[in-house]
């Protein structure tokens, strides 16, 4: 249900981003980059770099993937992060999303926070204005929640405030500490009851419901719901990014050309996707057979690279004909169009159908198959 709520959300989001302005955005790839405290960026800014430090003022959104993610400057819009290490400590506009394998929040949020990891940390000096959501091994709430709050995970600890409704899943332990403030009542589902101090101030009470724990071996242990989903959502949200961040800069610097392709292949979607269906299957039969002879092996490996590298780029020229048929389709135009909005919802659409078993890996495969076949048509165009 977390997973469905999640993915409409995002795609609704996503959507109705056509009905804003259009506005320019901001791409900054690199081994490091590094914001100065005077930086101002008026669009939104989309980052991927090993060491992202972003400092200074973002009038817009900040999208972000890499190893570590810190982030001390004030972000007006909303924040969108990936990476093994997270640290969002300014103020951020509306609602934040994280994912790594260790995330801290602090600053105040006026929107929501959804984030998932091995361990997700709320800091004391955090103020979050709307809900919490989380999903991970070990979370630690310090800070105050405005909103409700919904965490799973192994263990949860609790020495801030939390002013609506709470929800607790927790398969090792939940301990309140003495500065737990509770608005309304604590609920919680867990193998054990909570550890609560008795200066904690739970002001309708608490009530527990006791999880029961399955009788299985330990090499069949199963994760508890929330620890999977929590794996889950990191997993989704960083491979999200990647290809986000991909797209956006591959559209960056090579605009005419996807344009066009992307232009080509929705005009004539079942004979491109006739020709990527062929090069998919003659192909790598083809280096096979160059493999085992003597002359003809460097001429193999040479085909099998250059099919990769075709795989890879229709895929990114997927999730952008997804997004112009998406706008044709929903704002009723008359020419396919496309830009960084357009490549924006194509991605989140693609990835969310692509996480749907069977009849959504086959509707993103045939859009990747019809990009294939685009490709290889405007390779050949270009042999000529």
């Amino acid at each position: 249900m977390h997973k469905r709520a999640i993915a409409l959300g995002v795609a609704f989001l996503a959507l109705a981003m056509w009905a804003k302005p259009t506005s320019a955005a901001i791409f900054k790839a690199g081994d490091s980059i590094l914001t100065p405290k005077d930086f101002v960026a008026a669009q939104d800014v989309y980052a991927a770099s090993q060491d992202l430090t972003a400092q200074g003022t973002f009038n817009g959104d900040l999208i972000s993937a890499g190893m570590n993610e810190r982030i001390t400057g004030n972000v007006k819009g909303s924040v969108m992060v990936g990476g093994l290490y997270v640290d969002i400590l300014g103020n951020v506009g509306r609602s934040i999303r994280a994912a790594g394998n260790k995330v801290t929040i602090g600053g105040t949020v006026e929107g929501d926070v959804i984030a998932a990891g091995s361990f997700v940390q709320i800091l004391p000096d955090a103020v979050i204005k709307g809900d919490l959501i989380v999903g991970a091994a070990m979370v630690t709430i310090d800070g105050k929640v405005m909103g409700n709050v919904k965490a799973s995970g192994g263990s949860i600890i609790v020495n801030g405030t939390i002013n609506g409704e709470t929800k607790f899943n927790v398969q090792e332990k939940l301990t309140i500490g003495e500065t737990a403030h509770f608005a309304k009542k604590l609920n919680y589902n867990s193998t054990k009851e909570a550890a609560i101090d008795p200066k904690a101030v739970l002001t309708d009470g608490s009530q527990f419901v006791k999880l029961e724990m399955p009788s299985v071996d330990r090499e069949e242990y199963k994760p508890e719901r929330g620890i999977s989903f929590g794996i889950f959502f990191l997993a989704f949200l960083i491979k999200l990014l990647v290809m986000l961040v991909t797209a956006l800069v591959a559209f960056h610097f090579f605009r005419k050309q996807i344009t066009a392709i992307s232009k080509d292949v929705l005009d004539k979607f079942a004979a491109n996707l006739g020709w990527g269906l062929v090069w998919a299957i003659v192909v790598p039969i083809a280096c096979v057979i160059l493999l085992v002879t003597i002359l003809g092996s460097i001429f193999g490996i040479a085909g099998f690279i250059l099919y990769a590298l075709t795989w890879l780029i229709a895929c990114v020229l997927a999730e952008i004909i997804l997004g112009m048929w998406l706008r044709k389709l929903l704002m009723k135009s008359r020419d396919w169009e496309v830009d960084w909005k357009t490549v924006l919802v194509g991605v989140i659409v693609f990835q969310i159908v692509a996480a749907i078993p069977v009849l959504g890996w086959i509707a993103v495969w045939i859009f990747v198959l019809a990009a294939l076949g685009g490709l290889i048509g405007a390779l050949k165009s270009v042999a000529k």
